[in-house]
C-alpha cells in the first residue's frame, strides 16, 4: 500500500463545493487529480450528518460521516472505488484508495491495464 499525504503537488487535491441537482444543498467534495493514470481528476462528495456511505437522489455516491475539514486532517469512509468502463476487458485505470488523516491510501488492486510506467 502506497500513502500520499492529500497536500502533496501531484494530487492536486483541494476541497471543493458540488451541486447535484437544483433541490439540493450544495455538499463538499474532495478533488484530486488520478494518481494512477495522471489522465483524470476524481470528486469524491461527502454530506456531514449523515449516517453511512449512500447516494444523493440522481444516484451519484456520497461519503457520509466525515473527520475533519481541511486536506490536513480528511477522513472518509469507506473506501473509494473508481475504474474505467473498459479495466476488465484489460485497459484502463483502477483507483481503490481509503482517505485518513489527511493521507491517501492507495490500495493494492489499483493499477493500470496495460501496466504503465
Amino acid at each position: 500500500m502506497k500513502t500520499i499525504p492529500l497536500t502533496d503537488p501531484s494530487l492536486e487535491a483541494e476541497i471543493r463545493t458540488v451541486n447535484y441537482g437544483a433541490d439540493r444543498e450544495p455538499v463538499p467534495a474532495l478533488r484530486f487529480w488520478c494518481p494512477i493514470c495522471d489522465d483524470h481528476a476524481h470528486y469524491v462528495p461527502y454530506e456531514s450528518g449523515v449516517a453511512q456511505h449512500g447516494s444523493f437522489p440522481n444516484g451519484q455516491h456520497r461519503w457520509g460521516n466525515p473527520s475533519g475539514s481541511t486536506l490536513e486532517d480528511l477522513t472518509l469512509a469507506p473506501s473509494y472505488l473508481a475504474q474505467s468502463p473498459r479495466y476488465d476487458r484489460g485497459e484502463g485505470c483502477r483507483l481503490h484508495i481509503f482517505v485518513r488523516d489527511g493521507e491517501m491510501q492507495i490500495l493494492g488492486d489499483s493499477g493500470m491495464k496495460p501496466f504503465k510506467e
